[in-house]
């Protein structure tokens, strides 16, 4: 089967660097500071670098206004009706929210089967490995799929990115990826350097993500219900609001 980014179907066996380049240049499935900051309150006057510059046209504290007034903020809001992945487990959910914390390098990758719109949120780390990656995929329903990773963190989060995408591209199934937040390593600054945090930080409080499954939409939040860990799941195998180790 296929690999598709972006609407752009990519065969078995493209280099893996054309595959990152393809995924990084989607658009984002969060708000961006970058773009989606309210000129008419701010400006953005200068860089230095990966460095972003942004200047109030009024007083404001510790928020940065975005359009369609949207905050970023460096505090992510509590969501008692999302479920909590640990970092290093994946999760399974259907109706339920789910979500995770502290992103960063690791890759939160969220596959939906198209059909059923069974979800799957994994927190990859680095220690997870492309079997465990494949082993998720295995659990989900044979069909099309959505995908879309959020996270890996500056250049050290680009192995997690490479390992998902090496195994996207052999699997059996068709896979879209049409956006995602990865490898970002702009800062933002107010004009005052009264506080100075990565873009990522910003658009996630910290690297904290809660994910719908009924649309797929991805926004800031801190995830408070716990799902039930399991030690062990069979191939083919997976329960909604169970957790496992990858």
């Amino acid at each position: 089967m296929s690999l598709y980014i972006g609407g752009r179907v990519y065969p078995e066996g493209s280099p893996l660097g054309t595959l990152f380049d393809a995924v990084k240049n989607l658009p984002s499935p969060l708000p961006d500071v970058k773009v989606d900051f309210d000129s008419n309150i701010y400006s953005m006057p200068s860089s230095r670098g990966s460095d972003c510059l942004i200047t109030a046209k009024e007083k404001i504290e510790d928020l940065i206004k975005g359009k369609n007034n949207f905050l970023f903020s460096r505090e992510s809001k509590l969501d008692d009706s999302a479920y909590h992945v640990r970092q290093g487990f994946v999760g399974f959910v259907t109706n339920q929210k789910i979500g995770t914390t502290n992103v960063q390098d690791c890759v939160a990758l969220i596959i939906q089967d198209k059909e059923v719109k069974k979800t799957a949120l994994a927190h990859i780390t680095t220690g997870s490995q492309e079997s465990s990656i494949r082993h998720i995929l295995s659990c989900m329903p044979k069909g099309e799929k959505e995908v879309v990773p959020i996270g890996g963190r500056h250049d050290t989060g680009k192995y997690n990115v490479e390992k998902i995408l090496t195994v996207l591209a052999k699997h059996k199934d068709n896979i879209f990826i049409n956006k995602s937040y990865i490898c970002d390593s702009a800062y933002i600054h107010d004009a005052s350097y009264g506080f100075v945090a990565s873009c990522y930080e910003l658009n996630t409080g910290f690297g904290n993500i809660v994910v719908d499954p009924s649309n797929l939409h991805v926004s800031v939040g801190y995830p408070q219900l716990e799902l039930h860990p399991l030690s062990v799941l069979e191939e083919g195998a997976s329960s909604d609001l169970n957790q496992f180790p990858v």
